[in-house]
């Protein structure tokens, strides 16, 4: 009995190391996020000159525009993620959450700017 269960054990520990993992490490995060660094940094100077050029347009459809156009600036994040060996909904769940938190620090970064540029 003790044989049985001692192979039944051995025979489940390469099945459990080949799962794939759920979530993003903390230092892969870090990684990916300093990646994104430059997706952050295309969100804040588009949006800053679009939202101050414009205006009466809509602030949903001017935002989209803006996410679009910069969003080729995560492809970087997307193959260092994929090269650490997550699966592809792991990556799209993480470059989703890194998305908002730019998207969230350019709204805040462009209502901090004065109305006019000199």
């Amino acid at each position: 009995m003790r044989y049985l269960l001692a192979l039944a054990a051995i025979a489940a520990c390469p099945a459990y190391a080949d799962t794939p993992s759920t979530s993003v490490s903390p230092q892969h995060l870090q990684q990916a996020a300093t990646l994104a660094g430059d997706y952050r940094q295309c969100l804040q100077d588009t949006l800053g000159d679009r939202y101050i050029n414009v205006g009466s347009r809509d602030p949903l459809q001017l935002a989209a525009e803006v996410e679009k156009s910069c969003e080729t600036r995560l492809t970087p994040v997307n193959q260092y993620l994929s090269t650490m060996g997550y699966t592809q909904p792991v990556v799209t769940q993480t470059v989703v959450e890194l998305k908002a938190m730019a998207d969230g620090a350019a709204i805040a970064y462009v209502h901090r700017m004065p109305r006019y540029r000199f």
